[in-house]
């Protein structure tokens, strides 16, 4: 017997997002990424949290990717 999993409500969002923004800052702060690094990979993963759930997108990865592309761009 299976039992449904509950969606996550948008708090639970909000809650995930932010952690996610935490492991973001220590990720860019361990690997000595400029400055103006941070509050754009944050900006990346503020926007693709609002075009995309967590629920169908793995953290993990896409706040790495986030770092990426702004350590890329700046």
């Amino acid at each position: 017997i299976t039992k449904a999993i509950d969606p996550i409500n948008p708090e639970e969002e909000v809650a995930i997002l932010r952690y996610y923004q935490h492991r973001l800052h220590d990720i860019c702060s361990r690997f000595n990424l400029p400055p103006s690094v941070e509050p754009l990979a944050q900006w990346y993963l503020l926007r693709l949290s609002l075009n995309c759930s967590f629920m169908l997108m793995d953290g993990k990865y896409v706040m790495v990717i986030c770092a990426l592309i702004a350590s890329k761009v700046e």
